[in-house]
């Protein structure tokens, strides 16, 4: 959808308000919006804003004018620098392997083994290349990764604040993904 279309709107407020978006969702201009896009109920984004591709914008989320998910990415990214490494959970089957929930490859998570994908990038894009793991306390049914009866466990790993590559948007930073991990338990 070009901003022509969005112009044919009607303006609330000073609004272009979509008939076909989530109750009280307002639209700035000159927003772009990536395919696969969904935004909920009173989402506010402001003007030059960039939705990268299969983003969900969850009720109530307001974006400010000229912000990006990339620079909220960097932003999140940034705030983990302030220590080397960090303490996340990854989820695996009681035979240590990985769920996949995305269907990716399956890989065991032995204790000390390093695991690394050298094709993970740093993007604002949470489900990509990488390793998937969830901030300590949360689990995977809470981020609408599964069911809640499911016969996963816990794994402590380990991660250097450079190999993470997705850090979490507003809504969105529980399940992030990482280049690199170690695996502690």
């Amino acid at each position: 959808m070009g901003i022509s279309e969005i112009k044919k709107w009607e303006i609330q407020d000073g609004w272009y308000v979509n008939p076909d978006t989530g109750y009280g969702v307002k639209l700035g201009y000159g927003l772009k919006l990536g395919h696969g896009v969904e935004i909920g109920n009173r989402v506010v984004i402001g003007d030059r804003v960039e939705i990268g591709n299969w983003v969900t914008l969850s009720n109530g989320v307001r974006l400010g004018d000229g912000v990006t998910l990339a620079q909220l990415n960097d932003y999140f990214r940034e705030l983990y620098t302030r220590t080397p490494s960090h303490i996340f959970t990854k989820w695996v089957t009681p035979g240590r392997m990985s769920p996949n929930f995305d269907g990716g490859i399956p890989i065991k998570y032995e204790v000390g083994a390093v695991i690394e994908e050298p094709k993970a990038q740093i993007s604002d894009q949470q489900c990509s290349v990488g390793l998937h793991v969830l901030r300590c306390g949360f689990r995977p049914e809470w981020a609408g990764l599964c069911g809640a009866n499911h016969n996963l466990i816990p794994l402590d790993v380990e991660v250097a604040s450079e190999d993470i590559c997705f850090a979490g948007l507003p809504t969105m930073d529980i399940k992030i993904r990482v280049r690199k991990l170690k695996v502690l338990t």
